[in-house]
C-alpha cells in the first residue's frame, strides 16, 4: 500500500481524510464537487445505512440496475443482490461494523428490475464518525457481466478442447 489514511465525518458532518487534504475551497465548494463527483461517476455508487438499507445512489447505479433513487429507498439489500451472495454479502458488511476490516473488495451478482441478474466488482468502504462508531458505507459498483461471459465461454470451450484431446 502506499498509503492508508482513514476517511472519518466530523462533527458538522463533512468527510475528511486523516492527512488534512482538502482541494476544496469551503463547504459549499466542497459539497457542490461532491454531488457533481457523485452523480457523473462512470461506475455505481451506492451508500448504505449500517443496516444495508441503500440511502443514496447515483445515476450509474440506477442504470445499472434499472431502479429509480426512490424505489432503491423503500428496499433493502437483499431485495436486488442475487440470493446466492446474500450470506458472503452480509458477511463481509459486519466485518466492516465488527471494525475486523475498514474497506472490503469481492465480485457478486445483482438482480435487475427486468429479472435478469449482473456480475459485478463491488469496493465497499465504512465511513466512521470521529470517534470511530460507524456512519454508513459507500459502495462502487462496477459491472463485470461482459468480462465474466467471456471467461465463462472461454472456460467452456478449453475443457472441450481437452475432453476432445482426450478422448482421441
Amino acid at each position: 500500500k502506499c498509503a492508508d489514511t482513514q476517511v472519518r465525518s466530523t462533527k458538522s458532518g463533512h468527510l475528511t481524510r486523516g492527512d488534512n487534504f482538502s482541494p476544496f475551497k469551503d463547504s459549499f465548494e466542497a459539497k457542490q464537487n461532491f454531488y457533481t463527483i457523485f452523480e457523473s461517476a462512470p461506475i455505481g455508487i451506492l451508500i448504505t445505512d449500517k443496516e444495508m438499507r441503500p440511502l443514496h445512489t447515483n445515476r450509474s447505479f440506477e442504470k445499472l440496475l434499472g431502479y429509480t433513487t426512490e424505489e432503491f429507498r423503500q428496499m433493502f439489500f437483499t431485495d436486488f443482490t442475487h440470493p446466492d451472495d446474500i450470506h458472503n454479502s452480509k458477511t463481509l458488511f459486519q466485518s466492516l461494523l465488527n471494525k475486523k476490516r475498514m474497506r472490503y473488495n469481492h465480485r457478486k451478482r445483482y438482480i435487475c428490475k427486468n429479472g435478469s441478474t449482473i456480475w459485478a466488482n463491488v469496493a465497499v468502504s465504512l465511513v466512521s464518525d470521529s470517534i470511530g462508531q460507524p456512519l454508513y458505507t459507500i459502495a462502487m459498483v462496477e459491472d463485470i457481466t461482459e468480462q465474466k461471459n467471456v471467461l465463462d465461454n472461454l472456460k467452456q470451450s478449453e475443457e472441450k478442447y481437452r475432453n476432445v484431446v482426450e478422448n482421441a
